[in-house]
């Protein structure tokens, strides 16, 4: 996804923000996931997240709005380690109209 591409289809402009691409040859800006494969249950038939819609059911029942992670919880080896987001909008101008 470029920021030529998500910028007019949400009615934002964004900074002119250099990136290396995910791959070689790649345009698009730099991401996180913060998801999980097969954890969704919408059952889209083309998803590329879910390999299987049993899987993704089954992992769905684990998940706990109250949990920090998306699915289960954290164990007594796992860390939380805080990821640096910063905004790639050109100015204060994202209003949600609700």
């Amino acid at each position: 996804m470029t920021t030529e591409i998500l910028g007019r289809a949400n009615g934002v402009q964004f900074r002119d923000v250099k990136h290396a691409g995910m791959r070689h040859g790649c345009h698009c800006i730099e991401s996180r996931d913060i998801g999980a494969y097969d954890t969704c249950p919408n059952g889209c038939k083309y998803c590329y997240a879910n390999q299987s819609p049993k899987l993704a059911a089954e992992n769905f029942k684990r998940h706990d709005p109250a949990a920090p992670l998306l699915i289960g919880e954290l164990g007594p080896d796992d860390t939380i380690v805080p990821a640096v987001q910063k905004s790639f909008l050109e100015a204060d101008q994202l209003t949600l109209g609700f």
